[in-house]
């Protein structure tokens, strides 16, 4: 996610877009957040890539987000992604143009926005805190059994 602020920038196109919500539900209220997933095509050396990440960090929570409808975009990327392959510019694919910044290293890998979310911090922080708590608990519990 840091990296991603050094990525290369390149310029490609919009292709679909998608509402995925995640319920948030508690006892008595029933809550849904929603997210808007944009699909879209770049190229890089001459070879066409697909991506649907907006920020680098996206991969890390998109499984916890559901489809609305039925998914016909991956469907429908395959098929640009392969007139793209067979010649066709991307000049003349439908869609709005847009920047993306993609990893010079794996330019599969891309995003929209070169920054990152703040709150994985805060469930990496929290995971150390309880690593090192459970670690110490562990030693403070067997160290007469390894003593």
């Amino acid at each position: 996610m840091l990296l991603s602020k050094k990525w290369t920038r390149t310029s490609g196109k919009l292709i679909s877009s998608e509402i995925k919500y995640k319920d948030l539900s508690d006892e008595n209220h029933r809550h849904r957040k929603y997210v808007k997933i944009k699909t879209y095509v770049y190229k890089v050396n001459n070879e066409y890539f697909s991506s649907n990440q907006t920020l680098a960090s996206d991969s890390l929570f998109s499984k916890e987000f559901k489809s609305l409808k039925k998914n016909m975009n991956k469907e429908n990327t395959e098929k640009i992604l392969n007139s793209l392959k067979s010649g066709k510019k991307i000049e003349n694919i439908k869609g709005d143009l847009i920047t993306v910044f993609y990893n010079p290293k794996k330019p599969q890998i891309a995003c929209l926005e070169n920054r990152f979310e703040k709150k994985i911090f805060i469930q990496i922080i929290m995971g150390l805190i309880f690593g090192t708590g459970l670690m110490y608990l562990s030693y403070y519990l067997l160290r007469n059994i390894i003593e």
